[in-house]
C-alpha cells in the first residue's frame, strides 16, 4: 500500500531519507545537498535483482538457485501463484537474494474480466488455458546476468519481465485497450 509523505507517494519499507520521492538506492543526491554522493556505492550489479543501499549484500543468484525455483514452481497448479509466489520470495528472503514480487490485477467492468490468460502456453480446451479466475496474477522478478526475468506458477525456468507482461491478457486488455493495475514491492 502506497503512504503519502511530504506530497509523495511512496511504498512502506522503502527508505527516503530526503522525502523526495526518490528511493534512497535509487538517489544519487539522497542529502538533497545538491551534491551527487560520490562515496555511495555503484548502484548496479547484474548478480543483484535490485539496487539497495548495501548492493554487496546480496546473494547470488546461481545454478543451484535456478533449480529450486524450477522445483518450487512445478509444485505448483494452474491458479495458486499467490501461493507459489509467497514460497519462491521465502526462499530468496532465506538465499539473501533480492528481488520484486509482482502483483497484476485486472481492471473489472465486465465477469469476463475475471479471467486471465497466458498467451505463451498452446491453446488448449477451456478452462486449462485460464491461468486466474479471479482477475489477479503474481509472480517474483529477479535479475539473472544483467537480464530480469519472472517466475511464475507457469514459468519454472523464468521469462523476460517484458515479454511476460505482453503474454498475459484479459478481456479488457484485447477488446477495450485497458492495461492490469499494478503492485507490488521490493525485497
Amino acid at each position: 500500500m502506497l503512504t503519502k509523505e511530504s506530497g509523495f507517494f511512496i511504498f512502506p519499507g522503502v527508505p527516503d531519507f530526503d522525502k523526495d520521492g526518490i528511493p534512497d538506492a535509487n538517489d544519487l543526491d539522497n542529502d538533497n545537498d545538491g551534491i551527487v554522493n560520490t562515496n555511495d556505492p555503484e548502484p548496479y550489479n547484474p548478480n543483484i535483482p535490485f539496487a539497495s543501499s548495501s548492493p554487496d549484500q546480496s546473494g547470488e543468484v546461481t545454478p543451484e538457485v535456478l533449480q529450486d525455483i524450477t522445483d518450487i514452481v512445478n509444485k505448483y497448479p494452474n491458479e495458486y501463484c499467490v501461493r507459489c509466489a509467497a514460497e519462491i520470495e521465502t526462499y530468496l528472503k532465506e538465499q539473501g537474494i533480492h528481488g520484486e514480487r509482482i502483483k497484476l490485477d485486472t481492471v473489472k467492468l465486465r465477469a469476463a474480466d475475471d479471467f486471465i490468460y497466458d498467451n505463451s502456453h498452446p491453446p488448449k480446451a477451456a478452462p486449462e488455458y485460464v491461468i486466474s479466475t479471479n482477475g489477479h496474477h503474481e509472480g517474483i522478478a529477479i535479475k539473472i546476468n544483467g537480464e530480469e526475468k519472472v517466475f511464475d506458477n507457469h514459468h519454472p525456468d523464468g521469462v523476460p519481465r517484458e515479454q511476460w507482461m505482453n503474454n498475459l491478457t484479459y478481456y479488457g486488455k484485447e477488446y477495450r485497450g485497458d492495461s492490469f493495475r499494478k503492485s507490488g514491492y521490493l525485497f
